[in-house]
């Protein structure tokens, strides 16, 4: 199973970034939502179409499976560090994304 580690680009509340996934160019947006105190991504692909919208950030629990084709790619929300609490302020120092290429 081949994987890619995603280092989170920036701390602030919201923010977009471009990563290279086996072999496709996606787009990242991270958000705090601030009333319910939770990050939440949204994936699009390499022309902006929405891929999936609102998913909730959790650590070390499946966040998402990409299927397109017959590539199938699961997210994966790790902590660098054992203990970590994610909040507004971590996100970016104390986890990364992990995307596993299952097939």
């Amino acid at each position: 199973m081949d994987a890619v580690e995603i280092r989170i680009s920036s701390d602030a509340p919201y923010f977009s970034q471009e990563n290279q996934l086996f072999s496709h160019t996606y787009t990242l947006d991270f958000e705090w939502i601030e009333r319910g105190q939770f990050w939440v991504m949204h994936l699009y692909d390499e022309v902006e179409q929405a891929i999936a919208l609102g998913i909730k950030l959790m650590v070390d629990w499946p966040l998402f499976v990409l299927r397109r084709g017959e590539s199938v790619t699961e997210f994966f929300l790790l902590a660098k560090t054992p203990n970590a609490q994610l909040n507004l302020a971590t996100l970016h120092s104390n986890f990364i994304l992990v995307a596993h290429a299952l097939v």
